[in-house]
């Protein structure tokens, strides 16, 4: 009688516990594709994404955040480089870009 345990992902963990805060992993990086990916780098993506991750999941703050508002946070998502950090996140399903390049955590 064996057990399987389901290995632990930072993707399983973060449905787990959604209130904490998981950093992206290189290898789930390198899953998004190049042309997603551009010049972003791991780094720059997840200092976004917890700055988005505090505003919404600790904040709880529910309405889309603008391009605008993000910026005037401090963040650095303007040019190709800032928008594929965002794009890289919406990849791995960690938050959804509308039409008019607004924000919002799932």
């Amino acid at each position: 009688n064996q057990r399987y345990v389901k290995a632990s992902t930072p993707a399983s963990r973060r449905k787990d516990q959604p209130t904490v805060f998981i950093p992206v992993t290189d290898e789930e990086f390198m899953t998004v594709s190049t042309l997603v990916r551009r010049r972003a780098k791991l780094d720059d993506v997840n200092h976004v994404y917890k700055y988005l991750f505090d505003h919404f999941k600790v904040e709880n703050n529910k309405g889309s955040l603008s391009t605008q508002k993000m910026t005037a946070m401090g963040l650095s998502i303007i040019g190709s480089t800032g928008q594929a950090k965002l794009k890289s996140l919406a990849a791995l399903k960690l938050l959804h870009i509308s039409k008019d390049n607004s924000v919002k955590m799932p």
